[in-house]
């Protein structure tokens, strides 16, 4: 530090002698801060013929605990704090470096926005899910909103902030030193997005972030995709009981959905020796036009064609998890391909009959 044993004005030895020297120059003492669990005590820059330029303590100093271990992480935290306070202050808001709770430890910054409180902590290394958990739930019988900063090697508590809550918000470093803030959704580096910290807001609901409302909209998406498949199969099953239990009191036993009321689970349970779509196969040229989440139950449709019955009703090519629309469009596939064709014999219901370019073996 150069402003004092106790202050916040960090600096950086830098590499080149040149450079070390006029740093030594402009500032003729240097201070080893408490802020940053330092000792307080006076630090010199060595720069020497050999050696990297460096700050060491003077000889004979009382032992500091930054001597014996890498103080970098700990000052690099210190830089953020004071960057964060002066992002906030540039704002117009007034933050607190180091805000002490009466049962909750320090807050590395605490900030009142139109009468919320936020804590805003700078988390640079990973800690125990535990830990985090504790440190987070008591911050919050504190303040209104607690807003996590993640670091590069804060990979596992920002993961577990992002089971947690959906999302997790990372601080780093830009090609020129500074600050970045970015939204983490999925855990992929390549994946965050990356803002200058500048483009970031302070507001009463917490920290925005540009990229934020997205990212949001994006896990909601995803979420809901997640679901409707079992929502899917649950109004399936519930459309086929009547249909199923019709069955079961004409013949007076358990009955297997037929094809036509199969889902593509009872395909799987039933037929477990039939062959998985596969994109590369010449034959399957015509599945690529529908969506991938439909691919399964279009091969259970065609398998019905190409191995399993030579003529049946079309009432048979269907399957509750598809709409009706896509079942039609994908029979009329098949019948572009050659695989069906309308057997117009008379019959009590419209009829297919297996076409002689149905692929035969898969």
């Amino acid at each position: 530090m150069t402003d004092s044993p106790t202050g916040t004005a960090t600096v950086v030895a830098p590499p080149s002698h040149d450079a070390a020297a006029r740093l030594k120059a402009a500032h003729r003492t240097f201070w080893c801060t408490t802020q940053a669990g330092g000792c307080g005590g006076v630090l010199i820059l060595y720069v020497g013929t050999v050696r990297v330029p460096h700050f060491q303590h003077l000889p004979g100093a009382s032992p500091c605990v930054l001597s014996s271990r890498d103080a970098a992480p700990a000052y690099a935290h210190l830089a953020y704090q004071r960057e964060l306070t002066a992002w906030l202050a540039d704002q117009g808001y007034d933050a607190r470096i180091e805000h002490r709770f009466d049962d909750a430890g320090r807050a590395d910054l605490h900030v009142l926005v139109g009468g919320v409180a936020h804590t805003l902590e700078v988390q640079l290394t990973d800690i125990a899910v535990d830990a985090w958990q504790d440190r987070d739930a008591r911050y919050r019988t504190h303040v209104d909103h607690v807003r996590w900063l993640h670091g590069p090697a804060s990979t596992t508590t920002a993961r577990t902030e992002r089971v947690t809550r959906d999302y997790a918000l990372r601080i780093g470093r830009d090609e020129v030193g500074g600050v970045r803030i970015g939204v983490d959704t999925t855990g992929v580096e390549a994946a965050i997005a990356w803002v200058s910290l500048a483009e970031c807001r302070m507001t009463a609901a917490g920290v925005w972030v540009p990229q934020l409302e997205a990212a949001l909209r994006n896990i909601a998406a995803r979420a809901d995709a997640a679901r409707r498949p079992a929502a899917e199969e649950a109004t399936s099953r519930q459309l086929r009981v009547p249909q199923l239990a019709a069955l079961e009191r004409r013949t007076g036993a358990h009955v297997e959905p037929p094809p036509g009321l199969r889902t593509t689970a009872d395909w799987r349970r039933l037929q477990p020796d039939l062959p998985l779509w596969g994109p590369d196969h010449p034959g399957w040229a015509w599945m690529r036009e529908h969506p991938v989440e439909q691919h399964a139950a279009g091969m259970y449709l065609a398998m019905t064609v190409t191995r399993l019955y030579f003529r049946g009703a079309y009432s048979m090519l269907a399957n509750p998890d598809l709409p009706a629309e896509v079942v039609r469009s994908m029979v009329e596939d098949m019948t572009a391909a050659g695989w069906l064709y309308e057997d117009t014999r008379r019959a009590p219901e419209p009829m297919w009959r297996r076409g002689e370019r149905a692929p035969a073996g898969y």
